[in-house]
């Protein structure tokens, strides 16, 4: 049975998938009842909840559990569900910690207590990123992919004084919304990083991302991931030839995985959600540790040559137009 910590995405994404795709029940703290019952799309799960009477004793009972809090505290509720046997199986969300090479230190503390483990890096459960994976061939280094990811994010959008938009809390667009990318590219092959540029009002409080990417045999990958703008896509073009084809064109990443269960207003993620819980049953449990290490690797790089470029304070763009990563999309 699984236990969750974390009462937002822990329990709007998370336990529909757990009583979805495993079929069993889930063991929560009575503290989160509130939480459940303010949501109607969870409400038709009332009946999978088994309740404990806090938190301690949910992990107590559990056998499994999923981590779904800020990642300054992850390493600390690591720390604990290494200490208890009877807990085998953990998943995570993303980013692991505030920094990549925190998330390197807890990743090792992962692989040495022996369980079982995933990370919420849900693009690559998603039909259109297994499409590019299981591609022969993307095209070499004369070719070039573009990725073009605009959102509003819902700090923004709100005006949330959230952790997620705060990079020295694992937020903002590099490290909360950018490492679904950056996994992406670990997963295809991408070594490199060419260029990398940041734009925010202050560099605590970064919107945008620019960055070019590279692999042996692989097409040059432009990205451009922009948080806080009006318009809303999720495109994937290669370019070859002088010939651009659209491989993906979305309104968002999740716009094709549709929700099942009870209600049509469960979270678009849950689908996704389902088919991370379903790797477990891989055999090769290395295979996602190494991954998982790879996009630390590459999340570092990134970072590590990232410049920050300042954005005018009324319109929320940057200053200098000429520190464009060249080749981005418009």
């Amino acid at each position: 049975m699984f236990t969750i910590v974390g009462s937002g995405f822990g329990l709007y994404g998370y336990l529909p998938a757990l009583v979805d795709g495993l079929g069993l029940p889930v063991l929560l703290p009575r503290s989160y009842e509130p939480k459940v019952l303010a949501r109607p799309e969870l409400r038709g799960y009332l009946d999978a909840i088994r309740w404990a009477p806090d938190a301690e004793a949910a992990l107590a009972a559990a056998s499994g559990v999923v981590i779904a809090t800020r990642p300054a505290v992850q390493r600390q509720i690591v720390a604990e569900c290494s200490r208890r046997p009877a807990l085998g199986t953990l998943v995570l969300e993303k980013p692991l910690a505030v920094h990549p090479r925190a998330a390197d230190e807890i990743l090792d503390q992962l692989r040495r207590s022996g369980k079982a483990f995933r990370l919420g890096y849900t693009f690559l459960e998603t039909d259109w990123a297994r499409s590019l994976i299981e591609r022969k061939e993307l095209g070499g280094p004369s070719c070039c992919l573009r990725i073009a990811w605009r959102f509003m994010a819902h700090h923004f959008a709100h005006d949330v004084a959230s952790w997620k938009r705060r990079a020295s809390e694992g937020g903002g667009v590099v490290r909360f919304f950018g490492v679904h990318v950056v996994a992406l590219l670990a997963r295809l092959g991408y070594v490199e990083v060419g260029d990398s540029s940041v734009y925010g009002r202050t560099r605590e409080e970064l919107e945008k991302w620019e960055a070019m990417f590279s692999g042996p045999g692989l097409p040059t990958c432009v990205v451009q991931l922009d948080s806080r703008s009006v318009e809303r896509c999720f495109v994937i073009e290669l370019e070859s030839g002088g010939v651009s084809r659209r491989l993906v064109d979305l309104g968002d990443p999740f716009a094709m995985a549709l929700p099942t269960g009870p209600a049509v207003t469960l979270d678009r993620r849950v689908a996704v959600l389902k088919r991370l819980l379903g790797t477990f049953r891989a055999e090769d449990a290395s295979a996602f540790y190494q991954l998982y290490s790879r996009v630390n690797w590459l999340w570092a790089k990134a970072e590590a040559v990232s410049a920050f470029c300042p954005t005018d304070l009324g319109s929320g763009r940057q200053l200098n137009e000429q520190q464009r990563v060249p080749g981005t999309l418009q």
